[in-house]
């Protein structure tokens, strides 16, 4: 099994930009600063305040939704 390791002032700083661009949760934020850092896709359930902002978000990290396999 394969780790990744960031550095926490990293994460937090995209954690902290994504914060400033979008109205979202801060945790909603550093998971999608995971998905920033680390270039992969991130997995979410679909909320009202990320449905809103969908378009916009999508260029910055690629989500999927987990209610599509429910």
């Amino acid at each position: 099994m394969d780790f990744n390791i960031c550095s926490e002032s990293v994460l937090r700083d995209d954690a902290f930009r994504l914060k400033c661009n979008f109205p979202i949760s801060i945790s909603d934020c550093y998971s999608l600063a995971v998905g920033v850092l680390l270039n992969i896709p991130v997995y979410m359930k679909m909320e009202e305040e990320i449905d809103q902002i969908l378009d916009k978000l999508l260029s910055v990290v690629k989500i999927i939704f987990i209610d599509t396999f429910i």
